[in-house]
């Protein structure tokens, strides 16, 4: 599950060489959580690049036998590049942990409509546009998001849907 050294030399400056690859982040507050991973707001050191920091502890993963969902999760995040998806910015492990750094987004629908209450139709006709859009991309390639919800439909800064995370 490490990130090729190809990959890391992609965004890698002087700053963000630590052989540790998690040194290479500032890691904030908890943002989410979810069956078996915690999801914090982070920073890459070289670049100051804000991402979400997605742990999962590895016996969890096992006790929950879900190893291969981890692995779906990367390829497909992988395989598909795509606005409605967030983005995969690099995977590593450690002795306890794997470690995904995912593009941030601002916030998810759900909370996004506790604080405005409800969308005008505008704003409704948007985000399902956007939400449809993105299940199509998916469904074009094969793969059925199963746990589409309120909560997984996150918000970019411009109010754009990304629609897996």
């Amino acid at each position: 599950m490490a990130v090729s050294a190809a990959e890391w030399a992609s965004h890698s400056c002087d700053r963000c060489i630590d052989l540790d690859p998690i040194k290479n982040y500032d890691k904030f507050e908890l943002i989410g959580t979810g069956g078996f991973a915690k999801v914090y707001r982070g920073v890459r050191l070289c670049d100051r690049l804000d991402v979400a920091i997605k742990i999962m502890d590895k016996q969890q993963l096992k006790l929950k036998n879900a190893q291969s969902r981890v692995n779906d999760e990367v390829q497909i995040h992988y395989r598909l590049r795509n606005s409605a998806i967030v983005q995969l910015l690099e995977v590593f492990e450690d002795d306890t942990n794997i470690y995904l750094i995912l593009e941030l987004c601002a916030t998810d629908m759900q909370k996004y409509l506790n604080i405005r209450q409800q969308f005008t139709e505008d704003e409704t006709r948007h985000y399902i546009k956007q939400i449809v859009a993105g299940v199509e991309y998916l469904h074009s390639h094969q793969i059925l998001h199963r746990d589409l919800k309120l909560h997984n439909l996150l918000l970019t800064k411009d109010n754009n849907v990304v629609s897996i995370q």
